[in-house]
């Protein structure tokens, strides 16, 4: 039977990366999604499959969501891996209000809106995995990421309240939460590379295998499975004294 295509965003680099190597390996077609169009050809270049196709896209306006769903709205999308975040750290006063409203706009509104409109198709074809990617820092106060924090939180809750909603239709949602990751994401938000951080390559099996399995919570790491325990167990308000002391020593 044809493989329908894999549609990853935030493609360019890191677990997005990681794992379109993954299904392209498995003989999947692949949509990468990208604002840096240089990136994402280089992707296509190391890969050397002539079943990938990459879309230049913006993901921090949410017009352009609309845009690339056109763009792709007649294909077969067996697979979604809304893998696009980013992260800025700082206390809410500290950051920027335009910061503030870009990670809300790409973490949680487009991310949103691309899940909803692909998720139609796979309802109606009665097939399909979709793949949220959260964070560890959904599951507590995080401070000093405040803004990113809430949004992986939600993030979280989306996927999961989206696997009840399809759950009879044959559309499988699983969410990715991976701790501190060697991937451009610190150097972005402006922080030191945690010295436990995992590879990139580790999540993505890890990921794969895991929305293989149709797991609904993946978690990459025995650490980081330990402090998803803990947040259950343990206060809000003694996570975010926690969350402070690392705070600065990872602050730059």
């Amino acid at each position: 039977m044809k493989k329908g295509y894999v549609l990853i965003t935030g493609a360019s680099s890191g677990i997005g990366k990681e794992l379109a190597s993954l299904y392209a390996q498995e003989g999947y077609p692949l949509i990468l999604v990208s604002r840096n169009k240089e990136a994402l050809q280089q992707v296509k270049m190391e890969l050397g499959k002539d079943s990938i196709e990459i879309r230049t896209c913006d993901l921090y306006k949410e017009e352009q969501v609309f845009s690339l769903y056109q763009s792709i709205k007649n294909y077969n999308i067996e697979i979604l891996i809304n893998n696009a975040g980013a992260g800025k750290s700082g206390t809410l006063v500290e950051l920027k209000e335009q910061t503030v409203l870009n990670l809300i706009h790409l973490n949680v509104s487009s991310m949103s809106l691309l899940t909803q409109l692909v998720a139609k198709g796979m309802v109606e074809r009665g097939k399909g995995k979709i793949l949220i990617v959260a964070s560890t820092a959904a599951f507590g106060p995080d401070v000093g990421l405040n803004v990113y924090g809430p949004t992986k939180a939600y993030a979280y809750n989306f996927a999961q309240t989206l696997r009840g909603e399809l759950g009879k239709t044959g559309v499988q949602v699983s969410c990715l939460c991976p701790g501190p990751t060697k991937t451009n994401w610190s150097k972005n938000a402006g922080r030191k590379e945690s010295k436990t951080a995992m590879d990139a390559k580790t999540v993505a099996r890890v990921a794969y295998k895991g929305l293989e399995k149709n797991k609904a919570c993946i978690i990459p790491g025995f650490k980081n499975k330990v402090l998803y325990i803990c947040s259950k167990i343990i206060p809000d308000s003694l996570i975010g004294k926690v969350t402070a002391s690392f705070q600065k020593r990872l602050k730059k």
